[in-house]
C-alpha cells in the first residue's frame, strides 16, 4: 500500500473561480482519494469568494481538503503582490504543520515554494502553467519602463525555479525542449501533463438539449456555429476571431457565431454591423458551459504571437473535443499543431487567411461525435491528471528518503 503523503498545495488562482475550481479542485478531490492528505491555500477574489464560498467549503469539507481561503490583494499593481506573498507566508508559518512537499502552481506561489525549499528542505514542484513572465509581456499587461524590473525578476526567479524545484511540470513538450535547451535542466526532471477537462461537466449533450438551447439563442436547425469559449482582450485579439468567422461565412454563408464569455462587449473595437448581427455573446455559470459548446460545429482556439505560446496548452480544445466539437486552431499555440496532425478529422491549423480558406474548404464537419470524445478521454481526461500528479507526488517522496 502507498504511504501517506501530506502536501501542501499554493494557488494564487481562486477555487471559487472558474479556473481553480476545473483546474486545480477537480485534481486534488481526485488525490485525495489517493492516501494524499493535502492542505490548500488559495487566493480568492471578494465577490466570486461571496457566492461560491459555502459550496467550495463543502467540497473540500466531503473530500477531506483542509482549505485556507486568503484575500486576494489586486491593487495597486506590484505592491498588492508582495503582500499578497507576505500573507501567504505568514499563513504558512501559523498552521504549525509538517509537509511531505509542497505543490505551487504558478510563478508567485514558487517564491515561497522555493523558500520553503531553502529553510525546511521540503520538496518543492514548480507546476509552471506556461512561460508565465513573457505572457504578461507580450499581451501588453506589463508594457512600460515600470514593468520591465519587475519582468526581469521574474525572469531570474523562472531560471532558479528551474534550477531548484525537485520536479518542473509543463503542459507542453515544446515547453519541456525550451527548459531542456536553454536552461540547461534534466529531462528526467520535466514532466509534462496538459490541462486536463471534467468530462462530466463537458459531455455529449442530449439532441433536446441542444435544439432548446439554439431556439433560446435564436439559431435555426440549419445553421452552422462557429464556438469561441473563454477570454477576449490581451493576448486574446478579437479581430484574429472575427477573421476567422468572416472565413467560416464565406464556406458556410448561413452561420452564427457563438462567443462564451464573461468579458464586456462595451470593450470591443468597432465591428461592422452585418457581421456582428451573426454574433451572439453569452456569459455562463461554469457548469453549463459545455451545454453551449455542444451546440456547435466547430471550436476556435487563438493566442497571440509570441515566445509564450510554446508553454499553452489551451484548456478550451480540450472542452471542446469532449463535447463531440472538432477544433480551429490559429498558429502554433504548444503542442496543438502535433495532437491536430495526429487527429486531422477532428481539428485543422493555420497560419495565414489563405490557409484557413483552403483548409475550411477541405474540413468535413460532419465527424463521429463519440469518436472525438474518446480522443478527448485519451489526452485530457481528469483521471489521466490525477494519476499523473498522484506518481509524482510518490516519486518525490521516494527519492527524498
Amino acid at each position: 500500500m502507498k504511504r501517506q503523503i501530506n502536501a501542501l498545495y499554493l494557488s494564487y488562482d481562486g477555487m471559487t473561480d472558474a479556473l481553480g475550481e476545473s483546474q486545480v479542485l477537480s485534481y486534488l478531490i481526485g488525490l485525495s482519494q489517493n492516501n494524499i492528505k493535502i492542505t490548500l491555500i488559495s487566493f480568492e477574489k471578494e465577490l466570486a469568494y461571496q457566492s461560491k464560498k459555502e459550496r467550495i467549503e463543502k467540497l473540500c469539507q466531503n473530500n477531506s481538503i483542509k482549505w485556507v481561503p486568503l484575500p486576494y490583494t489586486s491593487s495597486p499593481p506590484v505592491f498588492s503582490t508582495i503582500y499578497d506573498v507576505y500573507k501567504l507566508k505568514k499563513t504558512i508559518s501559523n498552521l504549525n504543520q509538517t509537509f511531505d512537499l509542497v505543490h505551487c502552481r504558478g510563478y508567485i506561489t514558487s517564491i515561497v515554494g522555493r523558500q520553503l525549499k531553502h529553510k525546511k528542505q521540503l520538496p518543492f514542484i514548480f507546476d509552471m502553467r506556461g512561460f508565465w513572465a513573457d505572457e504578461k509581456l507580450e499581451s501588453g499587461n506589463w508594457s512600460g519602463t515600470l514593468f520591465r524590473p519587475v519582468y526581469n525578476y521574474f525572469k531570474k526567479k523562472e531560471k532558479q525555479f528551474f534550477n531548484e524545484a525537485n520536479y518542473i511540470v509543463s503542459l507542453t513538450v515544446a515547453g519541456k525542449k525550451e527548459i531542456n535547451k536553454s536552461f540547461g535542466v534534466s529531462n528526467s526532471k520535466i514532466k509534462t501533463i496538459p490541462t486536463c477537462v471534467n468530462q462530466e461537466l463537458f459531455n455529449l449533450t442530449s439532441s433536446n438539449t441542444k435544439s432548446q438551447i439554439r431556439q433560446d439563442l435564436n439559431i435555426e436547425e440549419d445553421e452552422k456555429v462557429l464556438v469561441y469559449s473563454g477570454s477576449l482582450g490581451g493576448n486574446y485579439n478579437i479581430n484574429i476571431l472575427i477573421e476567422a468567422f468572416i472565413a467560416f461565412l464565406k464556406r458556410y454563408p448561413k452561420s452564427k457565431l457563438l462567443i462564451l464569455t464573461k468579458t464586456v462587449e462595451d470593450d470591443f473595437p468597432e465591428i461592422d454591423p452585418t457581421i456582428k448581427s451573426k454574433m451572439i455573446f453569452k456569459s455562463l455559470p461554469y457548469h453549463e458551459v459545455g451545454n453551449y459548446l455542444s451546440i456547435a460545429d466547430l471550436g476556435f482556439v487563438f493566442y497571440k504571437k509570441g515566445f509564450s505560446t510554446i508553454g499553452r496548452y489551451p484548456t478550451k480544445l480540450g472542452e471542446y473535443w469532449s463535447c463531440g466539437v472538432p477544433s480551429l486552431v490559429y498558429n502554433k499555440i504548444g503542442d496543438t499543431q502535433e495532437l491536430t496532425d495526429q487527429n486531422p478529422e477532428y481539428g485543422l491549423y493555420y497560419f495565414s487567411e489563405e490557409e484557413l480558406n483552403n483548409k475550411l474548404n477541405q474540413f468535413e464537419l460532419t465527424i463521429d461525435k463519440t469518436q472525438i470524445r474518446a480522443a478527448a478521454k485519451n489526452e485530457f481526461s481528469l483521471e489521466k491528471g490525477i494519476v499523473f500528479y498522484a506518481n509524482l507526488y510518490q516519486l518525490v517522496v521516494k527519492n527524498e528518503k
